[in-house]
C-alpha cells in the first residue's frame, strides 16, 4: 500500500467515528416505559362507567343497593382520586395504610368485610356542631376548601367520630342562612336598644396587600348597655379617592 493510500484509508476512518460519535451524541437511546405498579387502592373499589372512564362508581355501594336503584357516580376526571380515597375512608373506614385487608387473594373486595359505617350524630348534635364549624369558619376567615383538607377531616372525625362535614355547597348554604339570621337579629338590635349611633370608617390595608373599608356602629342603650356592631366591611379598589370612598359607602 503507498503512502498516499494510507493517508486516504486512515482518513475514511477518521470520518467514519467522527459520524458515529456525532450520531450517538445527538441521538439519545430510547428507554422503554416502565409500567406503573402503585396505582391508589382506590382502583380495587372502583368500576368505570363503560361508556366514560371520568365516572367511577364504588362497588362497596353497589353490593348494598336494592337492584332497581342506580348507583350515586364519583367524578374522576383528570385521573383524581382524592374524593374516591375520602369515600372510602369516611364511608367504609378503608385507606390506604389498611386496604389489602378489604381484599380477597384475587385482589376483589371482601363480601362482608367491608361494611357501612352506621354509627353517626344524633341529629342536635350534628346540627351544633354544623352551627360551630361554620361560626369557625365566618370568625377566621377559612377558605371553604379546608372542608376537603384531609388533616383537616381527620383531626374533625378524631374529635367526633360521627360528624357528617359538610361539603362546599351546604357550606355556602348555611353562611347565607347564618348572614340572613345575623341580618335579622341587627335589625332587631337596632330598633329596639338604639337612640343615638356612632359610625367609625375605617380604612386599611391588609398583608396581602388588598384594601378594606369598612363601617363598625357603637351606641349605648338605655339600661347603659355598650354595644359595637360591624355593618359592612368591603375591598376597595386603588385610588382610595374622597370618590371612591363615597361611591363605595353609598
Amino acid at each position: 500500500m503507498s503512502e498516499t493510500d494510507s493517508i486516504v484509508t486512515r482518513s475514511s476512518t477518521f470520518s467514519n467515528d467522527r459520524k458515529k460519535h456525532k450520531r450517538s451524541a445527538t441521538s439519545p437511546e430510547i428507554v422503554k416505559p416502565i409500567d406503573r405498579t402503585n396505582k391508589s387502592h382506590t382502583s380495587y373499589f372502583f368500576r368505570k362507567d363503560t361508556d366514560n372512564n371520568e365516572i367511577a362508581y364504588c362497588i362497596l355501594c353497589e353490593r348494598k343497593l336494592a337492584s332497581n336503584r342506580k348507583p350515586y357516580s364519583y367524578s374522576r376526571k383528570g385521573g383524581l382520586t382524592s374524593n374516591l380515597a375520602v369515600h372510602l375512608r369516611d364511608k367504609h373506614g378503608v385507606t390506604k395504610n389498611n386496604y389489602l385487608e378489604y381484599l380477597d387473594v384475587n385482589n376483589e373486595p371482601k363480601e362482608n368485610e367491608a361494611q357501612v359505617t352506621n354509627y353517626r350524630c344524633s341529629e342536635t348534635r350534628q346540627q351544633e356542631l354544623l352551627r360551630l364549624l361554620i361560626t369557625f369558619i365566618i370568625k377566621f376567615v377559612q377558605p371553604l376548601y379546608i372542608l376537603q383538607n384531609n388533616a383537616f377531616r381527620d383531626f374533625v372525625h378524631g374529635c367526633e367520630p360521627g360528624f357528617q362535614i359538610p361539603c362546599k355547597k351546604t357550606a355556602k348554604n348555611l353562611i347565607h342562612e347564618a348572614y340572613i339570621w345575623s341580618k335579622d337579629q341587627l335589625l332587631n338590635l337596632l330598633g329596639s336598644t338604639v337612640t343615638s349611633i356612632h359610625l367609625t370608617i375605617d380604612l386599611w390595608t391588609a398583608r396581602s396587600k388588598h384594601d378594606f373599608i369598612r363601617v363598625t356602629a357603637t351606641w349605648l342603650a338605655s339600661d347603659f348597655t355598650f354595644y359595637e356592631v360591624l355593618l359592612t366591611c368591603n375591598h376597595l379598589e386603588y385610588p382610595h379617592t374622597g370618590e371612591a370612598i363615597s361611591d363605595e359607602l353609598y
